[in-house]
């Protein structure tokens, strides 16, 4: 069993290398730094959406002497 595993791990190491030195990527891409402040523009807006008027868990919890109850939070636009 354990000649086996030794195999396939060899096989897939040597299967994943190899691609990594082809000499003929078949797809390149760059990311400008416009492209990324759209990126990040658009995953605020969509966020912020998900995240309005949600109720937020009550916590409670204690740690040494102090304990703590945190109740009836949540989010607002």
């Amino acid at each position: 069993m354990q000649r086996v595993t030794f195999f396939v791990s060899i096989f897939l190491i040597v299967l994943l290398t190899n691609g990594t030195h082809s000499k003929n990527p078949g797809l390149k891409s760059r990311i400008t730094s416009n492209g990324l402040n759209y990126a990040v523009n658009v995953a605020l807006d969509v966020l912020s959406k998900d995240i309005t008027n949600k109720a937020i868990p009550d916590q409670h919890d204690k740690s040494g002497s102090v304990s703590y109850d945190i109740t009836g939070h949540h989010t607002e636009p």
